[in-house]
């Protein structure tokens, strides 16, 4: 008999007490292999928040050895950019302490891998518990991926690896031509930020997220079937405010409630010239990494590089200003108990649009890791990763990332 059991739970399902429960224990494991003792329980919030948000179907598969759980991933499903394709998107992928350097986490993602593209499927390794025996699971997945789409190959599989080249094994291959920019806390310099009154300036709050995937602020849809599309057609943008102000919620003191409109409120800036009507925005939220601060997307459509440099100015005395309120009153920060690196800003350089392209992508790079702190770290944050379905997996195609923005659409 097979030592481990595999199970599935997805978020369309009815979330009752007894399954939050169950979640909240199994995410309280998964969240060793992402956050320091300290910031587990923040984790472990902020995930449960996503994956029982039905707006974005997921379905956790998680392996148990005597009902302990032992490794576990969720696979998120969303639409393409491209007409008639979807996203899986995996993530969480964890490993009990206890069960490391069993190989369970290769075994588990090529098991959930061919569940999805229909491959056959036994496994001797482990035994398949009811919630995938008794057909839900494969119900979940024909509700939310067309077999239309997936006969026709419509469909890419993507994760963001914090262990290097590591899923190559499963077919998945790097997305290099994105470029990680960062800044640390101990680097920054900057004047507090004080609005104007003049109508020059406007913040954003979280009730305009939705302004990241439509209107002006929009990225460009990429049409060209050249171009792999890590990134979905739903943002989950507002998830990670969410996140945000779930913590500011729960760590609540007198002196963050000082600061709570601007962290709460808040989630960018925009900075206009009445003169040429041109505007420059920038979005920020809280990332999962307990004291990291992501600007999620730049958007210009200035004419002239010095009005360019202007707002850009501006926008940084703005996200400084965010940011150390937020380390001076989270008390992961305060404590100490956040490792210093992750302190910091970072900027993926695929999330900066000019859309006179009088500010190329590289200038903008050049101009921010120039003199005043920023770092190009490559991919050293996180490496983006594309697998085609099924028999395409084989190819040797260069994958290139459509230029369509990255945080924000994750």
């Amino acid at each position: 008999m097979a030592e481990y059991t595999l199970h599935q739970i997805n978020n369309q399902v009815e979330h009752t007490e007894e399954l939050v429960s169950k979640l909240r224990g199994f995410f309280k494991i998964c969240a060793s292999s992402f956050t320091g003792p300290d910031g587990i329980d923040d984790f472990v919030d902020s995930e449960l928040l996503c994956f029982l948000d039905k707006s974005s179907p997921g379905q956790y598969f998680y392996l148990l050895h005597d009902g302990e759980l032992a490794s576990s991933c969720i696979v998120y499903t969303r639409k393409g950019y491209h007409a008639n394709t979807m996203n899986l998107g995996i993530s969480l992928v964890s490993t009990n302490e206890k069960y490391r350097k069993k190989g369970l986490v290769s075994k588990l993602i090529n098991w959930v891998i061919n569940h999805y593209e229909g491959v056959n499927n036994e496994s001797s390794e482990f035994e398949i518990g009811e919630s995938i025996t008794n057909g839900s699971s494969i119900e979940y997945i024909n509700n939310q991926l067309p077999i239309e789409i997936r006969n026709n190959g419509n469909v890419n599989w993507t994760l963001y690896s914090i262990v290097g080249e590591f899923y190559t094994r499963f077919g998945f291959k790097p997305c290099r031509d994105l470029e990680w920019l960062a800044i640390h806390q101990s680097e920054i310099q900057y004047e507090p930020f004080i609005l104007r009154d003049d109508g020059t300036e406007l913040l954003i709050s979280s009730n305009d997220s939705h302004t990241i995937t439509e209107g002006k602020n929009a990225f460009k849809v990429i049409n060209d079937n050249k171009y792999q599309n890590c990134a979905p057609e739903t943002t989950t943008f507002p998830s990670f405010i969410k996140r945000g102000q779930l913590y500011i919620d729960t760590h609540l003191t007198n002196d963050m409630n000082e600061k709570k409109s601007f962290l709460y409120d808040n989630c960018g800036i925009t900075i206009k010239d009445n003169l040429t009507n041109t505007e420059t925005s920038a979005f920020i939220c809280q990332f999962f990494y307990p004291g990291t601060i992501v600007i999620a997307r730049v958007v210009s459509d200035v004419l002239d590089k010095e009005t360019f440099d202007i707002h850009w100015n501006r926008i940084l005395q703005f996200v400084y200003t965010y940011a150390n309120n937020a380390w001076n009153s989270f008390p992961c920060v305060k404590s100490k108990s956040v490792k210093s690196k992750e302190i910091a800003i970072i900027m993926a350089n695929n999330d900066f649009q000019c859309k006179s392209e009088v500010i190329p992508k590289e200038e903008f790079v050049d101009k921010l890791t120039g003199d005043n702190g920023w770092h190009n770290v490559q991919q050293g944050i996180f490496l983006p990763m594309i697998r085609p379905w099924r028999d395409a997996v084989e190819e040797e195609e260069e994958v290139s990332i459509a230029d369509n923005g990255f945080w924000c659409v994750m």
